[in-house]
């Protein structure tokens, strides 16, 4: 019995060393799908053709679903995070620069963007703005290299309503002009 047990367990150990190494399950459009254990979720990998993650994501129902993570091909740094549900962008998004910081940081909703936006650039914020399902809603500003508002439009549902202000690098504004309903209703040059 002492010898059954024995050459039972050294045929388990050589079918388990000779094991090959886990692979994908398949390959699907340049990606490695692998089955999350005890679920309905694949995780992917794309890699580029030297052998570095290009990028990584969830599956869920053959639809991207939650985090999907992409990577620069020369030296494997985050280049952006995208949150989807049921395949649609949906929850954060973030773009990142060569020195990892941030470029872009915005949220969408059902693939449209909606809420916060804000652009960057070594840092320092470009422009930022406000989005209701896809459409600009609210203060949209871009900003001078010093950090002072170059020009602010005002948006309802999309369109110009209210002031359209640009500004010198002092702060003073330079252009005024009014809207409503995107149509331009007074405003020039200031003096």
């Amino acid at each position: 019995m002492k010898t059954k047990v024995i050459s039972l367990l050294a045929i388990g150990l050589f079918l388990a060393c000779n094991q090959p190494k886990q692979g994908p399950n398949m390959i699907v459009e340049g990606y490695e799908v692998y089955a999350v254990p005890n679920t309905n979720i694949q995780r992917v990998v794309k890699k580029h053709d030297t052998g570095k993650v290009i990028e990584t994501g969830y599956l869920e129902a053959g639809k991207r679903h939650g985090l999907w993570i992409t990577f620069n091909e020369r030296d494997g740094r985050i280049t952006s995070m995208t949150s989807y549900i049921n395949g649609l962008k949906d929850g954060p998004y973030l773009k990142f620069n060569n020195s990892e910081q941030i470029d872009l940081k915005a949220n969408y909703e059902q693939d449209e963007l909606n809420g916060p936006y804000w652009e960057y650039q070594y840092g320092r914020i470009l422009k930022e703005a406000n989005y209701d399902h896809g459409k600009l809603e609210g203060v949209y500003k871009e900003y001078y290299n010093n950090g002072k508002v170059l020009k602010e439009i005002e948006f309802s549902k999309g369109l110009q309503n209210g002031y359209y202000r640009y500004y010198d690098e002092n702060g003073n504004v330079t252009v005024e002009y009014e809207y409503k309903d995107g149509e331009k209703i007074s405003g020039g040059i200031k003096k």
